[in-house]
């Protein structure tokens, strides 16, 4: 065999393996940027389930909460209790989920601080009804209630610009799913 063959030939072998080579490693970059968009997608969807969560245990405390304002009895206190007894282990899984990001840390410490307010606002009020000092004038229950509501809604507005933000990100990681690139 004269050496032009040779050359042909270990040409029409090699360039075979060379296009399979970069196809492989085309497939593997693709593969590997899914991989991080899916993870992408599947972190979001456990922050959304963790704030959704924290959520209903702040619902749960403020039903509880006001039942027993309205009847001063302390069955009503039950979902409050048995949330609050949840609520501080929510946070700290949140917390770790958003550890990586400063703005959602950021925003996570806002919900926070407004929740403890809301917080300290409520076990003054369980205090003051389980004391049955309920001496109170109506007007000054009601500008109690008034703030504690004002902080509860302001907690879940927080709760919904967090939220709105995740699914932001979910979208973009989708999107990255998608057009797979």
């Amino acid at each position: 065999m004269d050496k032009n063959k040779f050359k042909l030939s270990l040409k029409l072998v090699l360039a075979p393996i060379a296009v399979t080579v970069v196809l492989a490693i085309a497939v593997l970059l693709e593969v590997r940027f899914l991989r991080t968009a899916l993870d992408g997608v599947d972190h979001s969807d456990q922050v959304i389930s963790a704030d959704r969560q924290l959520i209903k245990l702040n619902l749960d405390m403020e039903t509880g909460l006001r039942g027993f304002q309205y009847t001063g009895r302390e069955v009503f206190l039950q979902p409050y209790t048995e949330a609050a007894g949840v609520v501080d282990r929510k946070f700290a899984t949140l917390a770790e989920l958003v550890s990586g990001d400063p703005t959602q840390r950021a925003q996570l410490a806002s919900i926070r601080a407004g929740f403890e307010q809301w917080r300290l606002l409520t076990a003054s009020a369980i205090a003051r009804r389980a004391d049955h000092a309920i001496h109170d004038s109506e007007e000054v229950r009601y500008e109690q209630a008034l703030e504690r509501k004002g902080s509860m809604d302001a907690i879940r507005a927080l709760h919904e610009v967090f939220d709105t933000q995740e699914e932001l990100l979910r979208s973009q990681h989708e999107r990255d799913v998608r057009s797979g690139s």
